[in-house]
């Protein structure tokens, strides 16, 4: 699994290389200037003027073929389609005319042939507070990621090419993948892991949050501990498990499914619904059935909860 910042501390990057030379560009809205809009607005009667601060800069690597890395201590970063051959690194910072702006840190490098994101942040106080802080990486064609790790903000991936088996990874937010051909996963502490729309196999994986996978090709798993649980299900490579400990799991099997069903709770109960599962156990907590040749294992189980099980349409 890659750098899994959420979960244990991984290596620093390398220095940046030498001949790094991004184009960059930028754009500042200060405090001052827009307290000056308030205050003339407020002697005319006029409607309430937000006063804040807000920087936006950008920058671009040539990048025909490559990876794209990204390691950030705080903010919300979305990895998206970009268009032709460069990787475009686009950063918005704002807040109130408090916050400092420069707490956080945006970096962006060039090493071989991998662009290099990182967000760095220093401690802030009562009257220094931390900005918030938005990162969107244009990533062209040619380019897959490698990883994609936040602490404290959404890991997003949406639509772009990503390397096998690859995690994305939050702490403390949102970790999403969408749109994209490989097997991956998205795993968060704090927040909701959703895989959607993905050509592979998948897997969701939250401790307070729900865990979510859909519209994928096949499934590996969705855990949560405090959270619900949903998964369709139309594939199995493996021993599968949809499983949470507060909260519901929903199972949406497709009709063609090869497992062997294995569905429980512990204070709740088991519905079927118009599940294609014919069961050989059948208990309002207990329910166990085979499907095609059974060949694989599903699991689906709660302690505090409801187990629906479904047909997939």
């Amino acid at each position: 699994m890659s750098n899994q910042r959420a979960f244990r501390d991984g290596d620093g990057p390398a220095a940046p290389a030498a001949d790094a030379s991004p184009s960059v560009r930028r754009r500042a809205v200060l405090g001052g200037s827009v307290a000056l809009l308030a205050s003339l607005a407020g002697c005319s009667g006029g409607d309430a003027v937000v006063v804040g601060k807000r920087d936006e800069s950008s920058a671009t690597y040539d990048l025909q073929s490559g990876t794209v890395r990204v390691n950030a201590e705080s903010g919300d970063v979305t990895l998206r389609p970009g268009e032709g051959d460069q990787v475009r690194v686009n950063t918005t910072k704002s807040g109130s005319i408090f916050a400092s702006l420069d707490a956080t840190t945006v970096s962006s490098r060039l090493e071989g042939d991998a662009v290099v994101v990182e967000t760095t942040t220093e401690a802030g106080g009562w009257f220094s507070p931390h900005p918030d802080v938005s990162v969107d990486v244009d990533v062209p064609a040619g380019v897959s990621v490698e990883s994609l790790t936040v602490e404290n903000g959404d890991a997003v991936v949406d639509g772009v090419p990503v390397q096998s088996e690859m995690t994305v990874e939050s702490g403390n937010g949102d970790a999403v993948v969408r749109g994209v051909e490989s097997d991956v996963a998205a795993e968060t502490v704090n927040g909701n892991a959703t895989v959607e729309s993905v050509d592979g196999f998948a897997s969701a994986r939250s401790e307070n949050g729900d865990a979510t996978v859909r519209e994928c090709a096949g499934v590996d798993g969705a855990r949560t501990h405090n959270g619900d649980a949903t998964a369709e299900v139309t594939a199995l490579r493996a021993d599968a498990t949809i499983r949470s400990h507060n909260g519901d799991v929903d199972a949406y099997l497709a009709p063609d499914l090869d497992a062997r069903v294995i569905a429980q709770t512990e204070n709740g109960d088991v519905e079927l619904a118009d599940a294609p599962l014919s069961p050989e156990t059948d208990t309002e907590e207990y329910v166990e059935g085979t499907m095609g040749e059974g060949t694989h294992e599903l699991h689906l189980r709660t302690h505090n909860g409801d187990v629906n099980v479904s047909r997939l349409s």
